[in-house]
């Protein structure tokens, strides 16, 4: 093993810390999906309790026939349904993000082994989890437009006045 020259060791860390970049990247983008989650959750959860008092109630008053009743039942389930496909896409980017951050620190990693055994065992690994890093954010956010579309079908369906022209 060789030694490393002292103003090499600024370039070496300068190569390891840029991966760096892109998990303070993806830490962002990870932010922003952890609150939808949340938020996601929170509403499922209470449309939920909305469905199971309509429940309650039809059953209290099983005598008559509360179309208005069935109608808004039926519209829970058919938001709960949606938003659940929703949390399922924002669990997916969440997952990849997660992933790509991992690959990211491995990369850090690689290029402090190829630095450190000098003989490039390792050569052009950092590259590639460096790019598998970039791909699995990539899918990230793919997974994070479908729920932004499948998001705004569910206002849609939940307020479908406010789209008439």
């Amino acid at each position: 093993m060789a030694a490393i020259e002292p103003e090499s060791t600024t370039v070496i860390i300068g190569r390891m810390l840029s991966p760096a970049f892109m998990v303070n990247a993806a830490a962002l983008l990870l932010l922003s999906l952890h609150n939808k989650f949340s938020a996601l959750s929170a509403r499922i959860r209470a449309l939920n309790a909305e469905r199971r008092n309509l429940d309650a109630a039809e059953e209290a008053f099983r005598a008559g026939h509360h179309p208005a009743k069935a109608e808004r039942t039926k519209n829970l389930s058919e938001q709960i349904g949606r938003l659940v496909i929703r949390l399922k896409y924002v669990r997916r980017a969440i997952l990849f993000h997660y992933t790509g951050i991992a690959l990211f620190l491995l990369t850090s990693f690689l290029i402090a082994l190829n630095t450190l055994f000098g003989d490039r065992t390792l050569a052009g690994l950092d590259v590639a989890v460096f790019s598998l890093g970039m791909l699995s954010v990539f899918l990230g956010t793919i997974s994070h437009l479908r729920d932004v579309r499948a998001g705004f079908n569910a206002i849609r369906l939940e307020a479908p006045d406010a789209f008439e022209d």
